[in-house]
């Protein structure tokens, strides 16, 4: 049985050797930047043209949480001095 995930990669890397590894390292990457590009293209395809933001965007995500800690400290901070 494992006992983390360090241990799993390190055997991992020991069967499959250092190349081997890379290789999939690559594959996986590849795999991954593909169904971005594709997910991107279907929701253009069936939104059309639109900019379109979406939650799952870094830079919205970024956002939301830079307006959700100003909130909440502009609360805390009011809270106080209103005491």
């Amino acid at each position: 049985m494992m006992k983390n995930a360090k241990d799993a990669i390190r055997l991992k890397r020991l069967d499959a050797g250092e190349l081997e590894w890379k290789k999939q390292i690559a594959a996986c990457t590849i795999q991954l930047a593909w169904r971005k590009f594709y997910r991107r293209k279907l929701l253009r395809s069936l939104i059309g043209r639109h900019n379109t933001l979406h939650m799952w965007d870094p830079p919205l995500l970024s956002a939301r949480q830079r307006s959700l800690v100003e909130e909440i400290y502009s609360e805390c901070y009011r809270s106080h001095l209103s005491v």
